[in-house]
């Protein structure tokens, strides 16, 4: 990655993606679907030799990070036909990433139960003609990510209250798919301040922060 605003602005992208996914799934029951799975898969790369492999390499970021691109830099360019529900999941997931970090028994088993969930992925794969980020969408992964995120994240006082129609969050695929994603946001949130990214960063280095994204859109990085 060419700057640390680079890496700082892809893990942040990776924040707003995962908003932008949830109110879609929960206003109009669609989604994109490299985004998701870009998001899904997030989770399981625990060790990434760089950054950008989180999210599929540097070649891919303008790719696989194109809708939290397109989020956040709405965001840092104040565009009023935003969706401010986007914009307040993203806030909630830094502040419970925030909340996390306190949490070293919740951290270890998360950590724990990730390995777990990806055998999984694997088994229901074994045989199938798929690509490999495509197991990790499988619906009985989703379902173990989701009752992780309920387990987990969920126990917290504050909460991310999610907002749309009805009917589309009562439906059990739905449900998981988004909490599935919220714990994809906390990664991103996560990865976001391990590269020193601060929410006060937000005011005072907006347009760095917007060049950054820019690059990225553009594949300057």
């Amino acid at each position: 990655m060419a700057t640390n605003y680079t890496s700082q602005v892809m893990a942040l992208a990776a924040v707003f993606q995962v908003s932008r996914l949830v109110d879609d799934i929960a206003k109009r029951n669609t989604f994109n679907q490299t985004c998701l799975e870009t998001s899904i898969q997030s989770l399981f790369i625990m060790t990434p030799q760089t950054p950008d492999q989180v999210y599929g390499g540097e070649n891919a970021l303008r790719f696989n990070l194109a809708t939290g691109l397109r989020e956040l830099r709405a965001m840092l360019e104040k565009d009023e036909d935003q969706h401010r529900d986007i914009v307040r999941y993203s806030i909630s997931l830094l502040h419970l990433e925030r909340k996390l970090d306190g949490r070293s028994d919740m951290l270890e088993q998360i950590a724990k139960k990730i390995p777990d969930i990806e055998r999984q992925a694997t088994f229901f794969a074994e045989g199938e003609d798929e690509a490999e980020r495509d197991r990790y969408c499988h619906p009985t992964v989703l379902s173990a990510l989701a009752g992780l995120y309920q387990d987990t994240l969920s126990t917290f006082s504050f909460r991310i209250q999610v907002a749309g129609n009805p009917g589309h969050l009562r439906d059990a695929t739905n449900v998981h798919r988004i909490r599935a994603l919220l714990l994809a946001g906390i990664r991103a949130a996560r990865q976001w301040r391990q590269l020193g990214g601060r929410r006060w960063q937000l005011i005072f280095y907006r347009r760095k922060l917007l060049e950054a994204c820019i690059a990225l859109q553009e594949g300057r990085n």
